[in-house]
């Protein structure tokens, strides 16, 4: 019988606690953090997870909760899907990058707590499988090849950070045109305050800075502080 992929888990302790987890002081107790990366895996369903009380042939009974794991590193694997993800029903923060087969992502709605997303170095080609509503604060895509920023309003309640460097955002209409898209996209999002586009065309653009730097809120562009306001 083929055994389920090992994986290394973490208590954190409460003095460790990420503020950008949201997590309530009376909560950070038990929380864990859960790894599965180097594994070669194609989704997280092959792990087979379990708590014990559901223990079946083949199954993989955990020494903690599920809700207890806060965090999920599946970075550097070969995942196609994300079957099985949803058994993390309390994570915050999820770790996706350098999955090299990964083209897109299904709604992560019931992943109600979800709030920082790394998915660098994939092959996505556009953002538009993201969910709405969602709680995303952070959301790294570099290095994909992304061409275009449709979908990211979704994220226009609570996204802070956002990098979108290294991607292939064009525009047929030419670069001045992107920039204008660029722009309205950026000063949509009202909370907004890191962002890149480094080494993407957009960036070379004539005004480019000066354009986005209009967002009030802006204080990092192109991992630069924003030094002043236009």
């Amino acid at each position: 019988m083929r055994m389920p992929p090992k994986w290394v888990w973490t208590c954190i302790p409460p003095s460790n606690v990420s503020p950008l987890w949201n997590i309530e002081p009376s909560a950070t107790k038990d929380i864990t953090s859960f790894s599965v990366k180097f594994k070669q895996l194609v989704s997280f369903a092959a792990l087979q997870l379990t708590t014990g009380q559901d223990l079946r042939l083949g199954t993989t009974a955990l020494p903690f909760p599920l809700t207890s794991v806060v965090v999920v590193d599946g970075s550097i694997n070969r995942m196609r899907s994300l079957d099985g993800i949803l058994v993390f029903s309390n994570v915050r923060e999820l770790r996706l990058s350098l999955n090299q087969q990964l083209s897109t992502l299904p709604p992560l709605n019931h992943l109600v707590h979800l709030r920082l997303l790394y998915l660098g170095n994939n092959y996505l080609t556009s953002l538009t499988w993201l969910w709405h509503p969602n709680t995303l604060t952070h959301l790294d895509v570099t290095g994909n090849n992304i061409a275009s920023l449709a979908g990211v309003d979704a994220c226009r309640s609570c996204l802070h950070v956002l990098n979108v460097s290294e991607n292939k955002l064009v525009s047929l209409d030419g670069v001045q045109h992107l920039l204008q898209y660029v722009a309205s996209v950026v000063l949509g999002l009202p909370n907004l305050d890191d962002v890149s586009f480094v080494n993407n065309p957009v960036a070379d653009c004539d005004l480019y800075r000066m354009r986005l730097c209009q967002h009030p809120r802006l204080r990092v562009l192109d991992h630069k502080t924003v030094q002043c306001r236009i």
